[in-house]
């Protein structure tokens, strides 16, 4: 155990209170607070993709992120959820966690199709 000043005294005990509060409401991580680095670490204890370890200054931050992660991991509706919560919070999604193209699958938006016309066979042709 780190100590601080003195004999027994616990560094930052409200961020490591905070970590173990995020830990106990989402048991799928292991969540721990640096304190050289004074930043909470997240470690995904669930298939994730290979590397992932979370970090944020704060757990608000920490918490977003791991959905992010979360999100990530289950290729398929990933997308389609992350979308959903941009919608719903109004925040930009964060897409660099997503693996979208690694098995040469393609993304679609929704949007305009061809413009009428762009195809040669509309008015003016011939």
């Amino acid at each position: 155990m780190t100590t601080g000043g003195g004999p027994g005294e616990v560094l930052d005990p409200s961020q490591r209170a905070q970590a173990a509060q995020v830990q106990a409401t989402h048991p799928q991580w292991a969540v721990l607070w640096g304190c050289a680095s004074r930043r909470f670490w997240a470690f995904p204890l669930f298939t994730a993709q290979p590397g992932t370890i979370i970090s944020a200054s704060d757990p608000a931050t920490l918490l977003a992120r791991m959905r992010h992660a979360e999100l990530a991991s289950t290729p398929h509706r990933a997308v389609y959820r992350l979308a959903e919560h941009a919608v719903r919070s109004g925040e930009p999604p964060v897409l660099d966690v997503i693996p979208l193209f690694e098995s040469g699958n393609t993304l679609r938006l929704p949007g305009p199709g061809p413009r009428r016309g762009s195809t040669g066979g509309g008015q003016g042709a011939g």
